[in-house]
């Protein structure tokens, strides 16, 4: 088997394995912004465990020699790594590999590896984290065509809705060819720290290098994203004060977020007493799951909204020891 054909092996197992979890089918009018890794592999049989390993981003623990598949994941690495380390070594159990595997890098878009199985899991990793109808599905929901995509604002902010690198989110829009490779290559010549200082405009610091910057909009509304406790959620959301509508950023203080900073943009427009946007940079202090709802609304007549954004934010940050999804069901036991 060539390079080409363990690629093309690792991607259709990919395909049906979201067809058989019926992945596509569940994002359809659910709060989901990305594929769980964690749980289709527990609901493969998997036993999925989080380690500090020396040296290695994962491992794939297969028959014969254990009785049943385990899957290692590294806790030194940042979560979307230990979802793309999870989904690769998901690859090799869903591709029937019985050889244990090891591994120090992983994804496609690295050209180191000349093993085919890793070849075919790396591909598979790819196809089942980042699949073509994802980015369809989130770019729809917030108006990025082709040149949109371009920007690698816009892509950042892409690669955190599905739970990626923004490196491995560029590869997938070549690989899926929803964009030409010189205008990804381009994109990858940007530092993802730069993109993170340019949407915070100088107006907060970025106190971790590590941290995203998340910018949340009415798109977003109703859905649910995972992070990081050293994340900056920007709420960018219209605003029509020349009719008396303001978002009430108080809800934001009551369900626990600290706001950083908060301005107004006008519009480049002539008109006047016409939209703006209400900008208001936010974080955390302590991780956790945010519920995070708030609205448009006049101050004397607060019954009545013209807008509404909520959200959650699971903003625990890396995997340790069992994944909180195993937990969570061991608890409600």
């Amino acid at each position: 088997m060539a390079r080409r054909e363990a690629i093309l092996e690792g991607t259709q197992a990919a395909q049906r394995l979201h067809a058989k979890l019926g992945t596509r089918t569940a994002f359809q009018g659910s709060a989901l912004s990305r594929i769980d890794i964690f749980r289709a592999a527990t609901e493969l049989g998997a036993l999925l465990l989080f380690r500090p390993l020396s040296g290695l981003l994962g491992a794939y623990l297969g028959p014969p020699n254990f009785p049943m598949p385990g899957i290692l994941v590294s806790t030194q690495r940042d979560l979307h790594v230990q979802r793309f380390t999870a989904a690769h070594e998901l690859g090799h159990l869903f591709l029937g590999h019985t050889a244990s595997s090891l591994d120090e890098q992983i994804g496609l878009w690295r050209g180191e590896s000349k093993d085919l199985q890793e070849i075919a899991a790396d591909a598979f990793a790819s196809e089942f984290m980042l699949p073509r109808w994802l980015y369809i599905h989130h770019a729809g929901r917030h108006g990025w065509g082709t040149q949109a995509l371009a920007n690698p604002q816009n892509v950042y902010q892409l690669s955190l809705r599905m739970g990626a690198s923004f490196d491995a989110t560029c590869w997938g829009l070549s690989g899926h060819k929803i964009l030409d490779q010189a205008i990804v290559d381009k994109l990858r010549e940007t530092e993802p720290k730069k993109i993170k200082l340019a949407a915070l405009g100088g107006r907060a610091e970025l106190t971790n290098p590590w941290a995203d910057v998340w910018i949340i909009n009415e798109a977003d509304d109703g859905l649910t994203f995972e992070g990081g406790p050293d994340d900056i959620v920007v709420f960018r959301c219209k605003e029509h004060p020349s009719a008396g509508y303001l978002w009430d950023e108080a809800c934001l203080q009551q369900h626990g977020l600290e706001i950083i900073k908060d301005y107004r943009e006008e519009s480049d427009g002539d008109e006047i007493g016409g939209e703006l946007t209400r900008v208001l940079i936010t974080r955390v202090h302590t991780a956790g799951e945010y519920r995070v709802s708030f609205c448009e609304r006049r101050p004397w007549r607060p019954e009545n909204s013209a807008a509404r954004l909520s959200v959650i934010f699971d903003l625990q940050g890396k995997e340790q020891g069992l994944p909180r999804i195993a937990r969570k069901a061991a608890a409600a036991a």
